[in-house]
């Protein structure tokens, strides 16, 4: 042992394993995070497959497209609002249908239990159309209660500023706004 060693030197020479056993347990715990990072994006990524598919394959929300464009087609969102009394019954409920479908993607989408970037390559424009062409149905139902598709509104949001930047357009300041606002409240 060396005269008047330092501390790592004493523990060095008493213990010769310590430093290998401390470099072995941080490469151990980093593969370890890396591994569960990994993981979560594969998870992720798996979600929004399955997303896909079910939203793709199931019948009820293919009946509710085709019950619903219509609707949309007529630009006029002032139609479907809830107190003209001009939309069915059936109608409604596939409007519900889908938009329901979106809130809980978009709260898969903002809790990381899907892949937001790979569902907006995916339904960017599907989300963009269904909320502009829908929008008096949800305006009607925010009047009655103003947490209705929030979490819809707030992905249409975010997406709408992304799709502007990737337009190189200059992102909408009041939409940047109402986007702060509804992250701070939700």
């Amino acid at each position: 042992m060396p005269e008047n060693p330092n501390y790592f030197e004493f523990i060095a020479y008493t213990y010769p394993t310590f430093f290998a056993i401390i470099l072995s347990s941080f490469l151990t715990l980093f593969a370890a995070f890396t591994a569960i990072r990994q993981s979560r994006k594969t998870a992720r990524e798996k979600n929004s497959i399955d997303f896909e598919t079910s939203y793709k394959t199931n019948s009820s929300i293919v009946n509710a497209w085709q019950l619903i464009m219509p609707l949309m087609k007529r630009k006029d969102s002032n139609y479907l609002k809830l107190s003209n009394g001009k939309i069915k019954q059936e109608e409604i409920d596939a409007i519900n249908l889908i938009l329901n479908t979106w809130e809980r993607a978009a709260n898969g989408i903002f809790h990381n239990i899907y892949d937001g970037n790979f569902l907006y390559k995916t339904y960017g424009s599907t989300v963009l159309y269904l909320y502009s062409n829908l929008y008096g149905y949800i305006e009607d139902r925010q009047n009655v209660n103003p947490r209705f598709y929030i979490q819809f509104s707030k992905l249409y949001i975010r997406w709408k500023i992304k799709r502007q930047e990737e337009d190189r357009t200059n992102v909408d300041k009041e939409l940047s706004q109402i986007l702060k606002k509804l992250n701070k409240y939700t």
